[in-house]
């Protein structure tokens, strides 16, 4: 019997002085020794599970939790304060509620460097894979559209010649992949009336302009929460409201709305939340960005 293909590492390199280094320094102000000990775990995970990334989902907070013998809250704020200082990508994070880096995927095929064969999927690669040239075969795939990192479409066999020279810095921002249409179910024709339709490009300004972020796409992942909200029976207008009280609400301001993401909008329970309002069902006032009115942000 052939023994299973290795993913993670069985160890990994940490810098004698990481606890000068003034990322960690400000976990450490705030949550103490804690903080930096649910940092060194986390980068324990990541490197002897996938190896580059970890996915940040409810079970994951569960269990990691558990082992680490602290709440399911302190966990998680900790790793939300990590992103925002730069110990983990926002924008991976954001998009896809996983773990990682530049500098864990560069530390990542350092470690790899004597394996054949290894896969990394596009959407979250930071690091130029060109650049590396030790002749390991790289399979770049795409993350599926159920969400999860465990199931992989093979649609791109790209073999690059990778190696253990430091990365460039530069990101690597791949193309959206095409997605089939939904398929309809029997007895139902296609909604094809603007009431149905989604404007992402105006949603995605009203999202910036509102919050004040600057995010720069809407993943297909997301794209495919928010049809299914419509579907649920939630009204664009609804959308709009939740976007708009979201911005206003205490919690978030105090903290420059750095949760107030695409998908975190593409939730049920956010709509339930922050939609709440009378005038829902009503057209709402036009939201100005770069100088045009946008009267809801699907108009078309």
């Amino acid at each position: 019997m052939a023994r299973p293909v290795k993913i993670g590492l069985d160890y990994f390199p940490l810098n004698t002085n990481i606890d000068a280094d003034d990322k960690m320094e400000l976990i450490e102000s705030e949550f103490g020794s804690k903080g930096f000990a649910v940092v060194i775990k986390l980068f324990c995970k990541i490197y002897s599970d996938k190896g580059y990334y970890y996915d940040w989902t409810e079970k994951e907070k569960l269990l990691f939790a558990k082992r680490t013998g602290e709440s399911v809250g302190l966990v998680d704020e900790i790793v939300k304060r990590s992103v925002k200082w730069g110990l983990f990508n926002e924008s991976v994070f954001n998009q896809f509620h996983i773990l990682t880096s530049a500098g864990i995927q560069s530390r990542f095929l350092e470690a790899v460097s004597r394996r054949k064969r290894i896969e990394m999927f596009k959407e979250i690669l930071l690091i130029n894979v060109s650049e590396h040239e030790n002749g390991i075969n790289v399979n770049i795939n795409s993350i599926n559209d159920d969400n999860s990192t465990q199931s992989k479409v093979k649609e791109s066999k790209l073999k690059e010649s990778i190696g253990a020279e430091s990365p460039s810095g530069e990101t690597f921002v791949p193309e959206e992949p095409v997605k089939n249409p939904p398929k309809q179910e029997s007895g139902k024709t296609p909604q094809q009336s603007g009431v149905d339709r989604i404007d992402f490009d105006k949603l995605l300004k009203t999202i910036n302009h509102v919050t004040g972020r600057g995010f720069e796409v809407i993943n297909e992942n997301t794209r495919k929460k928010f049809r299914t909200r419509l579907k649920d029976g939630y009204k664009k207008e609804t959308i709009l409201i939740a976007i708009k009280n979201a911005a206003k609400s205490e919690y978030h301001q105090s903290n420059g709305c750095q949760y107030l993401t695409p998908e975190f909008f593409s939730r049920a329970d956010t709509l339930d939340k922050y939609g709440n309002d009378a005038s829902a069902s009503k057209t709402t006032e036009p939201v100005k960005s770069n100088n045009h009115e946008i009267s809801g942000p699907w108009a078309s």
